[in-house]
């Protein structure tokens, strides 16, 4: 039998340094062995497809199976209200729409075959994180906003009905899993709201996010018996 792989990644490596003790670990899910693995996946949707890519041909190289990627960064949310800051959301339906192609009148057009959205299927990890925190839905576009958007915007061009939030790597990550087969999620950390402060406030308050989703993470995913 194959070896079996979870895949925890980041963006980068702040965002994983509190779950280094996970590296190696392994996990029994239905009576299988499941042995954890920590990747960066670089900044940016290009990066982190390629990323995914990669691990996958990686994987079928050394006779081992990807279980489920799991996302574990950060992200900032388009709605003030939506939900508080700092905290946690779950999401697995992924959308990259750019500013030009969301303002009124818009200045570019968004083709749905490029910006999206795509659902991804979750693993057992993602599952049972979904029900520990609201689900919402990412966009991502290739820069950080520097304006208040608002989810209806997007609700508008995608139907979805979840509000929105904003991160740079998963909608590249998700289309890379939808083509490998993958199981898919993300649990990011709530580090600002999207506006022209939003920046400056990442950059302040990713890591405190960081360990808030790996207290997240431990309690849920290896309670203490």
């Amino acid at each position: 039998m194959s070896s079996r792989t979870l895949i925890l990644c980041g963006a980068f490596s702040g965002e994983l340094e509190p779950f280094r003790a996970l590296e190696g670990a392994t996990v029994d899910t239905v009576g299988v062995p499941t042995r954890i693995c920590l990747r960066e996946s670089g900044i940016g949707n290009v990066a982190a497809a390629i990323s995914v890519m990669r691990w996958q041909n990686e994987a079928s190289a050394s006779g081992s199976r990807i279980e489920e990627i799991l996302f574990l960064g950060s992200c900032g949310i388009y709605d003030a209200d939506a939900v508080s800051v700092p905290g946690a959301v779950f999401a697995r339906t992924f959308c990259a729409y750019e500013l030009s192609t969301l303002s009124d009148p818009p200045r570019a057009k968004a083709l749905p075959a490029v910006s999206g959205p795509v659902t991804t299927q979750c693993g057992w990890a993602g599952q049972l994180l979904s029900q520990h925190a609201p689900e919402f839905a990412v966009n991502a576009p290739d820069a950080l906003s520097l304006v208040e958007i608002g989810s209806a915007a997007l609700q508008h061009r995608t139907g979805s009905s979840l509000p929105f939030a904003e991160n740079l790597e998963l909608f590249g990550m998700a289309r890379a899993a939808l083509e490998c087969g993958l199981n898919f999620s993300a649990l990011l950390g709530v580090t600002n709201v999207v506006d022209a402060n939003g920046s400056a406030a990442w950059q302040r308050n990713y890591g405190a996010a960081a360990r808030m989703l790996a207290d997240l993470v431990h309690g849920i995913l290896f309670p203490k018996k």
